[in-house]
């Protein structure tokens, strides 16, 4: 290996990637230290290849933030390492029995990275016909046109340029996304997060969020996993902290179910998947024991219902609303 970052593989199928230093606090490098330049030289050659499953190792100087209390007196281990690109795709999404609490600190790392970004930001007008719509200028003063959302080619229910969205559900604007009630609603606070720009399917949509009662939580999983196996295929967990982006290729169909205990279950869909699944788990027996309203037509309300239940939602919300 030469360099200070860089990637090999050997002789045996395993590969690795090295980076050297101690992460510089600018985004310049030097001898000791590494900077974005070098982190982005080893990513982006792979970004885009659909067939890129991971590295197997990664070698570094500078240890994550409080690993040392997963560690022990023991310096020297012994390996047995399968590469990755002789292991089955569901091998790779399987979650290991003795797996531990991911030692980066996802949080810091989340916050740093969308700290990095400086895109503008973008309000829904909810108000009255006679307001402008506002956007927050960006603190340096740049005034030039954002970047343009993908636009429909036809009717489209859900991105929020078209005419067809229901506007009066629209809750919450973000940059990408938007947060609006869910027509037909399992519950009242049924909320669905859908993409701003229009996408060829929901496989790209970030989803729905259902709150369920506290009391049920432990049930969750277990049901979520009876269920699947009635309908005859199999749900997989993925590590808590694991990026869905690095283990399902980009356009792949899918469902991805994220629990109120941390849990991630997956389901790389072949064919024949029922399109209701998460609907019908949450509404059976042991969660909200609501199986007459596993079909959304029939929990629709009059158009001035839904209103006061997004005017309240709104309202509620709002305290904890990072776009307002």
């Amino acid at each position: 290996m030469a360099g200070k970052r860089g990637r090999f593989k050997g002789s045996s199928g395993l590969s690795l990637a090295y980076l050297s230093g101690v992460e510089s606090s600018e985004s310049k490098s030097s001898d000791t230290t590494f900077g974005d330049q070098d982190v982005s030289h080893l990513v982006l050659p792979v970004s885009t290849d659909t067939k890129f499953k991971g590295v197997d190792i990664l070698i570094t100087s500078q240890w994550p933030d409080g690993v040392e209390k997963y560690g022990s007196d023991i310096y020297l281990y012994a390996f047995s390492i399968t590469p990755l690109s002789e292991m089955e795709e569901s091998d790779l999404t399987r979650q290991p029995d003795d797996v531990t609490e991911c030692p980066y600190k996802i949080s810091a790392i989340s916050s740093k990275q969308d700290g990095s970004k400086n895109e503008q930001q973008f309000f829904y007008d909810m108000k009255s016909g006679d307001e402008k719509g506002k956007k927050r200028q960006r603190e340096d003063g740049d005034r030039r046109p954002p970047k343009k959302h993908p636009q429909p080619t036809g009717p489209c229910w859900f991105c929020l340029g078209s005419p067809e969205v229901e506007k009066h559900l629209v809750v919450s604007v973000g940059t990408q996304v938007y947060l609006a009630l869910a027509k037909g609603g399992l519950v009242d606070d049924h909320t669905l997060i859908l993409p701003i720009g229009h996408h060829q399917s929901t496989v790209l949509a970030p989803g729905e969020a259902v709150p369920i009662p506290t009391d049920c939580i432990q049930e969750v999983k277990d049901t979520f996993m009876e269920c699947a196996e009635a309908e005859s295929f199999e749900l997989h967990e993925i590590p808590k902290h694991s990026d869905l982006k690095q283990i399902v290729p980009p356009g792949a169909p899918y469902f991805y179910a994220e629990l109120p205990t941390g849990d991630k279950l997956l389901h790389r869909i072949s064919k024949n998947f029922p399109l209701q699944f998460g609907r019908e788990v949450l509404a059976c027996p042991q969660i909200l024991n609501m199986p007459e309203r596993v079909d959304w037509k029939a929990c629709k309300i009059s158009k001035d219902q839904e209103s006061d239940n997004a005017k309240y939602f709104r309202t509620t919300f709002e305290p904890f609303d990072f776009n307002n």
